[in-house]
Parts: structure tokens; sequence; C-alpha cells
């Protein structure tokens, strides 16, 4: 009980300062209450599609990159140096790349559950025969370094790297445009809803 009491004072000194704002017609709290119900919902919408459509390509890239990989190892392993150049660069992807190094890359990263899956596809994609390591980054664009050992001694690095942000101004100015939307259909619906509230008000006065 005396928990209770102490609570009530607490509360109406939180909930008086909005008493004094928010707004005492219907008209204005309709008006109030359904456009932000409804900008809530969509952004929720929003950042739910964000997500999803990272996390899609993200699989879709690491698709691309085994299938690539697979083929490219099976042209270098019996390739000249100059074709295996020619190789890697024919294989060169906006989200990847290959590169033949000089030495091949010292493992020591910890892998997230993206290169840990990754790891596991391409090992059971081109078998035991391979020796794959893990590397850090070597640049901000870059997001990790897979390294892997040829048959005949030459390292390849295969550089992933980081995805592009899914931020796209046109899909904000369209998110506005039907929030507009939204607002004026709804002062217009709400007009006309406490309009008829307020006729049979003064008709049942009358």
């Amino acid at each position: 009980q005396p928990a209770a009491i102490s609570y009530l004072p607490m509360h109406n000194n939180i909930i008086r300062p909005f008493k004094k704002i928010w707004p005492k017609s219907l008209f204005m709290r309709l008006a109030i209450v359904w456009p932000l119900s409804l900008f809530t919902g969509h952004a929720i919408q929003a950042v739910t599609y964000e997500v999803a459509y990272y996390k899609q390509q993200i699989i879709r890239t690491d698709y691309y990159l085994l299938k690539d990989l697979t083929l490219l190892l099976s042209q270098l392993e019996n390739a000249s140096l100059m074709e295996k150049q020619r190789w890697v660069k024919l294989m060169a992807r906006n989200n990847y790349n290959f590169a033949l190094s000089s030495e091949p890359i010292a493992p020591g990263l910890i892998p997230d559950e993206r290169s840990e899956t990754l790891l596991f596809d391409i090992r059971n994609a081109i078998g035991n025969n391979y020796s794959i390591s893990l590397g850090a980054a070597q640049s901000a664009s870059e997001a990790y370094r897979l390294g892997i050992q040829l048959k005949d001694g030459t390292p390849l690095v295969a550089i992933i790297n980081k995805l592009p942000s899914t931020f796209r101004w046109l899909n904000v100015l369209i998110f506005f445009l039907q929030m507009a939307a939204i607002v004026l259909f709804t002062w217009v619906a709400v007009k006309l809803a406490t309009r008829s509230l307020a006729r049979l008000a003064t008709a049942a006065e009358t």
C-alpha cells in the first residue's frame, strides 16, 4: 500500500506535462494517433526489409564466390603463370576478387558467422587437398581475406569486400511520400467522421 501511494505522485508528475499539450478535441487526437501508428508500422517494415535485403545480398555473394572459386582453382592448377594472372583478372567481381600472392596468408583471424559458414562450404566443395586460411582485411573496403595454397605452392588470395550500404535515398523519398498521403487522407477521414459526430451531438442536444 505505501509503495502504491508513493507511486501515484511520481506517475502524475510524468503524465501532467503531456496533458498540457495533448489536444482536447477528438479531431486533433485522432489526427495525431492514427498517422503516428501508421508511421511506426511503416518504419518497422522498412527496417525489416533493409535487414532482410542485406542478408540476401550476403547469401548471394557467398554463393557466387564459391562457384567462381571452384572454377578458378580448376583452371589455375594446370596453367602457366601468365594464364593464372589472366584467369585471376577475369574472375574479379564487384563484391570480391582474387590475387596471386608472394606469400600465404597468416591465419589467426577469429571467424564470424559468415566467414565460418563460407569456410565450411569451401572445404566441402574443394575437398581436403587445399590449405585454407582466414586473414584480416588490408583496407577499409575489405571484410576479410581467404588464403588458398595451390598444389604447386602458389598462394591464391580471395579478397572479400564489404557490401555496400543498403540505404537508398529513393526509398526514403517514397517512404515520406507515403506518409504525406497517409496524413492527408487521415485528416480528411477524421474530419468527415468528427463532423458527423458533431452533428449527432448537436441533434441530441436540441
